[in-house]
């Protein structure tokens, strides 16, 4: 009987994983063309580029890579700019293009995190105060460097990920003295909302009272992410976090379901309760810390996505992490396409508006967000 039961079970289990390859490839290679197709609308140099222009970058960008390789010449901008107009900006729409779809990534499976943890469907990954965390940072920076702090970028991302990492380190660590070392998950949401509302507060208070008006135009610049960095030490730190915060996920995913037990249960099965969910929380932080950073606050992107995964991939957290990933990075960038095409509306018609991502991104979300919640009315499985 076993043995007819495993001969029957086999093939099903094939053609699961069959149907899940199939899944994730369809959803790259959507990628890959929402990508190509977004590229024209780069609002770097708030204009259209034609394909030819894209391709014509990509040339030259092979050729100067060739030649300061094997033929060790090396160009300057002027040279450049004078063989190839639109190369600048094409790079840079490339460099915005691979920050939206790192930043959506890790929004994405930060959100499955946070609901996997916290056994909510509707768990933001800044419940526990890092959002706030972020923001204090960009505060202090202002505060600092006044109108010059847009210029101080090392200090920018030192002083937000000091803060939401500290932020995340007080939150674990009063829970695990409440709990006397043995850190709840209702805990750490009660004192994350507490020191969330404190930050709050504090922010408020500095932003209306302490600031000036030019201060206040800074501070909105900077924790509105208008314009998307994409210099080299921005793009190698955002990859640096998103490595830190997705190889210990993508390696332990099929034990990230366990996180949602009771900790005896979690023993039975073999595990460490508190190192899998500090873990799995810091990883979670990490990554939504670097999205915040780097392309603003897109909370709805972390909320709507693990939905629209558990809805393809199903609830098991070793196949959602795929769809977490590719999901999240189809919808930035899909956002970021539409933002680009709006800013570039207003500049030409005579408009000095600059509408951030997170506006566009949160508005094209919350209405997905809430059909999901309509369609999934009998809770989350």
């Amino acid at each position: 009987m076993r043995a007819g039961s495993t001969a029957i079970e086999s093939p099903l289990m094939h053609e699961a994983r069959r149907s899940m390859r199939r899944k994730v490839a369809v959803l790259a290679v959507l990628l890959v063309l929402v990508s190509l197709a977004s590229l024209p609308l780069g609002s770097t140099a708030m204009c259209f580029r034609s394909p030819a222009d894209i391709v014509d970058s990509i040339c030259m960008g092979v050729r100067l890579f060739t030649e300061s390789v094997f033929a060790r010449t090396n160009y300057t901008p002027g040279q450049i700019v004078e063989m190839c107009p639109a190369y600048f900006d094409v790079m840079g729409r490339f460099a915005t293009l691979y920050i939206c779809i790192l930043g959506g990534a890790m929004l994405a499976l930060s959100g499955s995190l946070y609901q996997t943890v916290f056994r909510n469907p509707i768990a933001a990954p800044t419940m526990l105060g890092v959002g706030n965390g972020v923001t204090l940072g960009v505060v202090i920076l202002v505060f600092l460097f006044g109108v010059d702090a847009a210029y101080h970028v090392t200090e920018h991302y030192l002083l937000c990920y000091a803060c939401a990492i500290a932020i995340l380190g007080v939150v674990i660590g009063l829970s695990t003295i409440i709990g006397k070392g043995q850190p709840s998950v209702t805990d750490m949401l009660l004192i994350g909302t507490v020191f969330s509302g404190l930050l709050a507060q504090i922010i408020v208070f500095f932003t209306y009272f302490v600031f000036t008006d030019q201060q206040w135009e800074v501070y909105t610049s900077i924790n509105e992410v208008l314009s998307v960095s994409t210099d080299s030490f921005s793009l190698v730190l955002l990859s640096c976090v998103f490595l830190l915060g997705t190889l210990p996920i993508v390696a332990l995913r099929f034990k990230i379901n366990l996180v949602a037990f009771d900790d005896h249960e979690m023993r039975m099965s073999g595990s460490n309760p508190t190192r899998l969910r500090f873990i799995t929380l810091f990883c979670a932080t990490i990554l939504v810390i670097g999205a915040q950073v780097h392309v603003g606050t897109v909370a709805m992107v972390a909320l709507a996505v693990p939905f629209l995964s558990r809805l393809v991939f199903g609830a098991e957290f070793g196949k959602q992490t795929w769809g977490d990933l590719l999901m999240g990075a189809i919808l930035l960038v899909v956002c970021n396409a539409l933002v680009s095409a709006v800013n570039i509306a207003l500049y030409q018609s005579g408009l000095l508006l600059t509408i951030p991502l997170g506006l566009i991104a949160n508005l094209v979300t919350l209405p997905l967000f809430a059909w999901i919640m309509a369609s999934q009315r009998r809770g989350w499985e």
